[in-house]
């Protein structure tokens, strides 16, 4: 009886120091995961931003080679580039005086609209919106313009 408890006792004390060093190996291919986590993390926040630099180079480029001016149209140009298309899109808003805007979304690189917005003092002349591979429909307000360009500006 004495021999049996002698050997479970060693056996409880071997699984006891495989646990030990099992856990401890765990714990340093935690830390080096988290390490090449973090090192994964940083290079998409550095590959995405220089994305977004690019992107916002060519919609400058094309802003002012569509004849517009920050200053001389009273304008805002903001440009995006969309990981889920994989799209640089920009966003132009032109006032004019007496209250009329003139706003698009368009894809910088193929120059293709996505949404259009007009109204004169407050009066709505045209909305339009075209999502990729959809037909072209009429929408009913700035608001849901602003709704639908929201979804390409994330």
């Amino acid at each position: 009886m004495k021999i049996v408890i002698g050997i479970l006792l060693v056996i409880v004390v071997a699984l006891g120091w495989q646990l030990i060093e099992k856990d401890t190996t765990n714990a340093q291919l935690r830390g080096q995961l988290d390490d090449l986590t973090s090192k994964l993390n940083d290079k998409v926040t550095r590959e995405n931003f220089e994305i977004q630099e690019k992107c916002a180079a060519h919609a400058d480029k094309l802003f002012t080679q569509l004849g517009y001016s920050l200053s001389k149209d009273n304008a805002v140009n903001q440009s995006h580039f969309n990981a889920k298309f994989n799209k640089c899109f920009m966003n132009v808003s032109l006032s004019h005086s007496g209250g009329g805007v003139w706003r698009f979304l368009i894809d910088v690189f193929e120059q293709k609209k996505y949404a259009n917005f007009m109204r004169t003092d407050k009066k709505q002349i045209s909305c339009r919106l075209t999502p990729p591979g959809e037909d072209e429909r009429i929408c009913n307000s700035e608001n849901e313009f602003d709704a639908f360009i929201a979804g390409y500006l994330k």
